[in-house]
């Protein structure tokens, strides 16, 4: 007991001394590579598994975890700024939602979950980059990001409608997941100045909420990028595995 009580110490110690900037570093990269894995080797899984109850019932229970444990990262921030517990639960989070957002995309190959990896890192670097060199608090345009997010549900809810109405199913996912596409995006560009931009008062210090989010947006465009590229391999007749249509 002694030994775990100093070893704690010296890491609540070591902590204190890193920065902002290095602790977010150091925990996304980590998480990432988690979360790379854990999405990956879910293929690794029996066929038992990847049955529709299977992939439904694994889905919504580690959504509904992650949400419990997200929710409690961004409420209770005494639990962010405790040392070494805000990396325990924030640890627990990165693999249920890992879990969460893999699942439904468990049938798509390996080869195009590798590039919407490849695709997600790469934009959501890009994206954060732009909100880096953004001066105007973006906070400060949220009734104009709500009109936006506005138009694009609309146009996309009819665009939907549209192609379920002419029996078009899989086109029809494939827009409804371009409009989430749209939507983040600024999302992604404003998470970025919050958690790295010098000229507004953004997530600093609190690492653990910066990399919550950080994680939780790279792990959405994964699985953006691999539904729609199965869908357009499908639509192009390229032998693919089919993405989980009931459950996404």
């Amino acid at each position: 007991m002694i030994y775990i009580f100093n070893f704690i110490v010296k890491r609540q110690n070591l902590q204190s001394k890193l920065s902002y900037t290095t602790m977010v570093w150091i925990l996304i990269s980590v998480l990432t590579v988690i979360s790379i894995t854990i999405t990956l080797t879910l293929d690794l899984l029996g066929e038992s598994f990847k049955k529709e109850e299977c992939v439904i019932i694994f889905t919504v229970v580690f959504i509904i975890v992650s949400v419990f444990l997200g929710t409690m990262l961004t409420a209770l921030q005494k639990m962010r700024e405790t040392f070494p517990l805000n990396i325990m639960v924030l640890t627990a989070y990165a693999i249920c939602i890992s879990v969460a957002e893999g699942y439904p995309v468990i049938n798509v190959s390996v080869l195009i979950k590798v590039g919407a990896w490849f695709g997600a890192l790469i934009l959501c670097s890009i994206l954060a980059t732009i909100g880096i060199f953004i001066k105007s608090d973006l906070r400060n345009h949220s009734i104009a990001f709500l009109i936006y997010c506005a138009v694009v549900l609309i146009c996309n809810i009819d665009s939907v409608y549209r192609c379920l109405f002419w029996r078009l199913s899989t086109l029809a996912l494939g827009i409804f997941v371009a409009g989430v596409l749209a939507v983040m995006i600024p999302v992604a560009v404003c998470f970025g100045q919050l958690t790295f931009s010098q000229f507004i008062h953004g997530y600093n210090p609190d690492y653990c909420l910066a990399v919550l989010v950080l994680l939780t947006t790279v792990l959405g465009f994964f699985v953006i990028f691999s539904v729609e590229v199965n869908l357009l391999m499908k639509l192009t007749g390229s032998k693919t595995m089919n993405v989980s249509l009931y459950v996404l």
